[in-house]
C-alpha cells in the first residue's frame, strides 16, 4: 500500500482565495465597437448633468434640517473629500482608458472578487441615484403643472407613472446614439439646469435675512460632520464620466479634464446655491 505524502496539497480555501483575487490585464481591441465622438466639453457636461439636480435641489433641504446655517460647512467637507476621490479617478482613467469605471480599476488592482463587491455597490449607487433624480423631477413637474393649470390637470397621472414615462423617454433618447442623443439632449438639459440654479442664486440674493444665520451651529458640530456624507451625494457625477472612456476622442487627456472640471463646477454651484 502506498504511503500518502506528508505535505498537504493546496486547500480548498487557498484555491478559492487565489481564484477570487486573480488579476487580469485589460486589453483594448483595435476594432472598437463604440465610436469616439465625445470631447472634454461633452465629458464635463455629462459630469455636471449627473450631479446638478437632485444633489443641489433636494440634498440641500435634507441636510439643512439637522445642521441649520452650518450646512455650508457640510458641503465644504463633502467637496474636499470628493476632490481627493476625483483626483484618483482622473489618474486611473488616464492609465486605464476603458469603460468600466471603479469596477474595472478594482479588477485590475485587487482581483475579481473585490471588483465584484465594488461593482455591486456601484450598481446600487447608480440605481438609487437615478431613482432619487427621476422621482424628484417627476414630483416637481407634477406640482408645476398643477400650479399652472389648476383643476384642468385632473387627468394628470400619479408621480410614479410620470417617473416611469420619463425613464422610457430617456431610454429612447439614449438609444438614438451618442451624437444625436446623448450629446445634444444632455447639453440642453445641463444648460437648462444651470440656468435654473443661476436664477435661484440671483433671486435668493435679494431675499437674504442675516438674522437667519445666527447661531451658525444651532445643533452643534456633530450633525455637520454626519451630514457631510449625505452632501457628498451632490458630487458623485464625476464618476459617471469614466463610463464614457471608450467613447471620447482622447481619453488620456479628456477624461481627467472632464472629471476635474465637472467636480469644480458642481462644488461652485452647490456653495453658491446654499
Amino acid at each position: 500500500m502506498s504511503q500518502r505524502s506528508s505535505e498537504p496539497g493546496p486547500s480548498y480555501w487557498r484555491v478559492s482565495l487565489a481564484l477570487a483575487l486573480r488579476k487580469r490585464s485589460v486589453e483594448t481591441s483595435e476594432t472598437e465597437a463604440l465610436q469616439r465622438r465625445l470631447t472634454a466639453l461633452d465629458l464635463t457636461l455629462i459630469g455636471v448633468g449627473a450631479s446638478v439636480g437632485a444633489g443641489i435641489f433636494v440634498i440641500t433641504g435634507i441636510a439643512a434640517k439637522p445642521t441649520g446655517p452650518a450646512v455650508c460647512f457640510s458641503f465644504l467637507l463633502a467637496g474636499i473629500s470628493s476632490i481627493f476621490s476625483a483626483l484618483c479617478y482622473a489618474e486611473l482613467s488616464a492609465r486605464i482608458p476603458v469603460s468600466g469605471s471603479v469596477y474595472l480599476y478594482a479588477f485590475v488592482a485587487f482581483g475579481e472578487f473585490i471588483a465584484l463587491l465594488i461593482g455591486l455597490n456601484v450598481l446600487v449607487d447608480y440605481h438609487v441615484g437615478a431613482a432619487v433624480n427621476i422621482a424628484s423631477c417627476a414630483l416637481y413637474l407634477e406640482k408645476t403643472l398643477r400650479l399652472m393649470f389648476g383643476d384642468v390637470c385632473v387627468w394628470l397621472p400619479s408621480t410614479q407613472v410620470i417617473s416611469l414615462l420619463m425613464v422610457l423617454l430617456l431610454t429612447c433618447i439614449l438609444s438614438v446614439g451618442v451624437e444625436n442623443g446623448l450629446k445634444r439632449v444632455n447639453g440642453l438639459l445641463v444648460f437648462g439646469k444651470v440656468g435654473i440654479v443661476l436664477l435661484v442664486i440671483v433671486v435668493g440674493c435679494t431675499k437674504v435675512q442675516p438674522t437667519n444665520l445666527s447661531p451658525v451651529f444651532p445643533f452643534g458640530v456633530g450633525p455637520v460632520l454626519s451630514m457631510s456624507a449625505t452632501c457628498s451625494f451632490s458630487f458623485i457625477g464625476f464618476g459617471t464620466v469614466t463610463n464614457a472612456a471608450e467613447e471620447c476622442i482622447n481619453p488620456h487627456r479628456d477624461l481627467p479634464i472632464g472629471i476635474t472640471l465637472s467636480l469644480l463646477i458642481c462644488a461652485l454651484f452647490a456653495w453658491a446655491s446654499i
